[in-house]
């Protein structure tokens, strides 16, 4: 991935950008710009620049950012965010979605994000994973496992300070049981390399780990201090890429990094963070999320590129989640139908709501115990319900490891039986 530097920005290059600049003038041509925050790559190939040469044209956007900024220090390095129009919108509209979409303060247990995973595409072998209890069989379900399992650690953890030993429990539970497991739990003793996952190429320096220990605790310093008061969301991806730029560990920066965002906006009450899956949305889009990573640290630390990224990415996780709702009515509305339509035939209200489901495929199938332990009956009258449906031809049974399981025969059995 090519990113350039930006040209560098002295003023006294151009006197007369302070002059313009002081004046108000080219306000609005300023703020468009802000509002989309251009990169030099693109802000050079914008049309209708103030001046003919586009250097000038950006040393004039760099001073107009530069009195809208924050700066703020870490491992004696300054970086910095710019307080846009756009950015205050943005976050006023996702105050708004927030406690609307799902209820602030509802718990991890009750959630749908822990069956949809936060670091691998979710399927339906998870979902019954982390359903049935039983254990990982590979290290995609290990992940799975260990993401669900970090997501109640962190609501437990809601009301302690961030410190290295909650910052490292975290780690440690994030690769617990996969190949990076022999770093689990410890701060990195060596220098590592962030390689670019396109082309190879090196991409980022961490700081030297012999001072890993000053960032660490400038980290947690700064996400438990109050002063200056800064929005939980534009905090929360401070966090989340000040993690990637320190690159504490040796590996499973990444996890840790997204559940540090997770950890403190679940601590500023936006329990709804539980709900979305942030790391669906950047392997999607991994480029533009390395990109941000990538233009923050070329120009000069300005964070506002990752932090305008990390709202982007909120915003696509609550569309996505407010489809799965509308998706999870619609199956409601339709299993409902059916097994009232069943009922209407002769079969009892368990075994209508059965069908129902493994037609709109709320689970795909179902054993004895299940079914028994599902409607609080006793297995010879789960089996007696199953074994009516079985000859009706709407399911059929089928062996899977020690246990018979039953599953729809097809839709279109279930259709012509209706019918």
């Amino acid at each position: 991935m090519k990113l350039k530097h930006p040209p560098t920005t002295d003023h006294s290059d151009y006197p007369e950008i302070l002059e313009d600049y002081l004046g108000g003038n080219h306000v609005a041509f300023l703020e468009k710009a802000n509002d989309r925050y251009f990169y030099w790559d693109e802000f050079k190939r914008q049309p209708q620049l103030p001046y003919d040469d586009p250097k000038k044209a950006w040393a004039l956007l760099k001073l107009y950012r530069k009195g809208q900024s924050k700066v703020f220090s870490f491992g004696r390095e300054a970086f910095s965010y710019c307080e846009t129009a756009f950015l205050q919108k943005s976050l006023h509209d996702l105050d708004r979605q927030f406690p609307e979409d799902f209820g602030v303060g509802k718990q991890v247990a009750n959630s749908a994000l822990q069956v949809e995973d936060e670091a691998i595409a979710s399927s339906q072998v998870a979902v019954d994973m982390l359903q049935s209890g039983r254990k990982p069989k590979n290290e995609s379900e290990q992940m799975i496992f260990n993401n669900s399992k970090a997501m109640h650690f962190m609501v437990e953890a809601a009301n302690r300070p961030l410190d290295r030993a909650l910052l490292l429990e975290l780690h440690k539970i994030l690769i617990a049981e996969t190949s990076a497991s022999t770093f689990a739990g410890q701060l990195r003793q060596g220098e590592v390399y962030v390689l670019d996952h396109t082309d190879g190429e090196m991409a980022h320096i961490p700081p030297d780990f012999k001072a890993i220990y000053s960032w660490v605790d400038d980290l947690c310093s700064f996400a438990n201090s109050e002063c200056p008061f800064l929005h939980p969301i534009v905090k929360a991806s401070m966090l989340h890429f000040m993690v990637g730029y320190i690159h504490p560990f040796a590996d499973g920066n990444g996890r840790t990094a997204r559940a540090l965002f997770y950890w403190f906006l679940i601590r500023h009450r936006y329990s709804a963070i539980q709900f979305i899956s942030l790391s669906r949305i950047i392997q999607r889009a991994r480029v533009q999320y390395d990109k941000a990573f990538l233009k923050t640290e070329l120009d000069g630390k300005d964070l506002t590129y990752f932090i305008y990224h990390s709202l982007k990415c909120l915003r696509l996780g609550f569309e996505h989640r407010q489809k799965v709702q509308q998706q999870q009515k619609e199956q409601r509305n339709q299993s409902a139908i059916i097994a009232f339509q069943l009922m209407q035939k002769g079969f009892n209200k368990r075994q209508g709501t059965l069908i129902g489901a493994l037609y709109t495929q709320v689970y795909k199938s179902v054993n004895i115990s299940a079914y028994a332990d599902l409607h609080q009956v006793v297995r010879q009258t789960a089996r007696k319900d199953l074994d009516e449906l079985t000859k009706s031809g709407l399911i059929q049974a089928f062996k899977s490891g020690r246990e018979m399981h039953f599953r729809l025969t097809t839709t279109k059995s279930v259709d012509a039986f209706l019918a």
